[in-house]
């Protein structure tokens, strides 16, 4: 596993005050949460935590992108959702009260703050604001979580791939393999073709989207 640093840097401790449910903690409880957490380097492949395991801590990513997957019986791994610092990955998605329901590993390298989740449950039932905020961020990833499986089923494959384009800031013009933001397996996972599939879908995506219009208008 990356390193644990003893005390997360200023840039990140700051990103964490912002998110849902630390933004609502008072100043001196967030700060006691805050110098007990640690900061964890991943090297690119590398697990933050894997399905089924029980786990006292909560996460918080602050740079990079992670991808989370669920392991099959029979070993195949079926990813569920790519998630950046710029979807709030919070302690929302891994703070359970059993064995993770599925496991995350960094796409590239990345850093994660961790801590206590008895820390972080024993502020929770304290601290009504924070709470809140807290079941408004859950009810917004499993609706992020609906939304994926919708798209999944529902939508033809060269639309799943302008939606993921789209979600991060990709431009009609701008896709070739110079300018993909993951690599092609990486993205193929996600909207579940294979990679030679892929390839076609972004030729396809070139010749119908030739100049610079958003995606949304331009497919």
């Amino acid at each position: 596993m990356g390193a644990t640093l003893a005390r997360p840097d200023a840039e990140a401790v700051g990103f964490v005050r912002t998110q849902p449910f630390f933004r609502a903690l008072d100043e001196r409880a967030f700060d006691r949460l805050v110098r007990a957490a640690g900061l964890r380097v991943l090297d690119a492949g590398e697990d933050l935590f894997l399905q089924d395991d029980e786990t006292d801590e909560f996460f918080v990513l602050i740079s990079g992108t992670l991808e989370l997957y669920r392991t099959t019986a029979d070993g195949e791994e079926a990813l569920i959702r790519i998630v950046g610092r710029a979807e709030a990955f919070s302690s929302g998605l891994t703070l359970s009260f059993g064995p993770n329901p599925f496991s995350a590993r960094a796409v590239g390298s990345a850093r994660v703050i961790t801590g206590s989740r008895a820390a972080l449950l024993a502020l929770m039932r304290v601290q009504g604001a924070a709470a809140v905020d807290f079941a408004s961020s859950m009810s917004s990833h499993i609706r992020q979580f609906a939304d994926h499986i919708e798209e999944l089923q529902v939508q033809p494959a060269l639309q799943r791939l302008t939606h993921f384009l789209e979600r991060t800031g990709i431009e009609p013009r701008q896709v070739d393999a110079g300018a993909l933001p993951y690599k092609k397996v990486v993205i193929a996972r996600a909207i579940g073709v294979a990679p030679e599939t892929l390839s076609r879908l972004l030729g396809k995506l070139r010749h119908a989207c030739p100049d610079a219009r958003p995606l949304a208008r331009a497919c």
